[in-house]
């Protein structure tokens, strides 16, 4: 039998504050150990108390999530491929693009710790969200223009984390 799941949740620390509105469905798969179910919606908002404007993250499609028990005591989680748009408190819209994750618990017997993998694509970032998460005008730095940026991570972990990262200009300029 199949769950249906809409969750509101909210979290602060000041100066943040955080809420997570999602709804989902799922299952298991017959007499398996596999539980099947999708993310059919989701919005993150995030919220620095001491500076204007909220962040917002939202789901562009449904996203599959599949858990698989192992009988000898392991899981895997996966979760699909999919994409979201971040938008902040100033002008811009970013695109968040990321291939199946997966994530696996640590184990005793063998001996083996989690083990986790991400890569994904970020796309459209505008020059003008710098100065938000920074502490510095851009205009005291003498920047300005109609820089956009983009960038890519691939990062795992599991004896050890491994990370590759890149943010580059994808269009526009300096003045």
């Amino acid at each position: 039998p199949g769950v249906a799941i809409t969750l509101h949740a909210e979290a602060a620390q000041d100066p943040h504050r955080i809420t997570l509105d999602a709804t989902g469905q799922g299952g298991r798969v017959g007499d398996t150990s596999l539980w099947q179910g999708t993310l059919g919606t989701a919005s993150l908002q995030m919220q620095n108390l001491s500076k204007p404007g909220i962040w917002n993250l939202a789901l562009n499609n449904t996203v599959g999530i599949t858990l698989q028990h192992d009988p000898r005591g392991g899981q895997a989680l996966q979760v699909a491929g999919g994409s979201a748009r971040l938008t902040g408190p100033a002008p811009g819209t970013a695109q968040v693009q990321w291939q199946a994750a997966r994530w696996a618990p640590a184990r005793a017997a063998p001996a083996t710790p989690a083990q986790w993998q991400t890569r994904g694509t970020l796309q459209d970032v505008p020059l003008g969200w710098l100065e938000l998460l920074g502490q510095t005008p851009i205009a005291n730095l003498g920047l300005q223009g109609d820089l956009v940026f983009g960038g890519q991570w691939d990062a795992s972990g599991g004896d050890t984390i491994t990370m590759r990262a890149t943010l580059q200009r994808t269009q526009g300029d300096l003045q």
